[in-house]
């Protein structure tokens, strides 16, 4: 990814580390390029001796059981079998699932790396939702052999601005119940 300052002049590139062609959590390396050609910034968050910390998994669950352990952490019973919409053909099985009584929007899953709490990187699907109700909008990493939850992401922003002489009504002023963006417009900065 990359992006041109329009305000600066800045050439921002984004390159995302990948394994045996599935994209790395977090992995990403930055250059940041002025407008005569010089490097003025480089962040390298790329996982160093990636080979030396990889666990190769001896068998891997579908995205459909992926899903299945995200909602059963969460405690949401689902009635309705997982509709599949699309699957990629590529390493990472990028998959569609229509959408549930229990979301808004279709559900995602994606083949990722992801290094955990105990320093070993872990091939995991990452299963994105949003809640129906809006409440929550879930990024959730599933170890792809032994179904563990790795990592949760609630990537809502909820804040509550209350005026002056409301704060002891404790009610939200303003509650955003809108969707403000969508997954086209987002830009991620790190």
């Amino acid at each position: 990814h990359e992006h041109l300052s329009t305000v600066s002049g800045i050439h921002h590139i984004y390159l995302q580390q990948l394994w045996q062609g599935v994209s790395v959590v977090d992995g990403v390396l930055s250059l940041h390029i002025d407008k005569q050609g010089n490097l003025i910034a480089f962040h390298d968050q790329f996982i160093k001796s990636f080979s030396d910390k990889v666990r190769n998994p001896s068998h891997q669950i579908s995205p459909q059981n992926a899903v299945q352990k995200v909602w059963s952490h969460f405690g949401i019973e689902q009635d309705a079998e997982l509709k599949m919409i699309t699957q990629s053909s590529d390493i990472s099985i990028k998959t569609e699932f229509e959408s549930t009584n229990l979301t808004h929007g279709n559900v995602f899953a994606e083949k990722k790396y992801l290094l955990d709490s105990t320093n070993q990187i872990r091939l995991s699907w990452e299963v994105k939702f949003e809640m129906a109700d809006g409440s929550k909008n879930l990024m959730v990493y599933v170890d792809v052999e032994n179904t563990n939850i790795l990592r949760i992401h609630n990537l809502t922003l909820e804040c509550e601005f209350v005026p002056e002489g409301y704060a002891e009504k404790k009610q939200p002023f303003l509650p955003v119940k809108q969707k403000l963006i969508n997954e086209e417009n987002v830009y991620h900065v790190y």
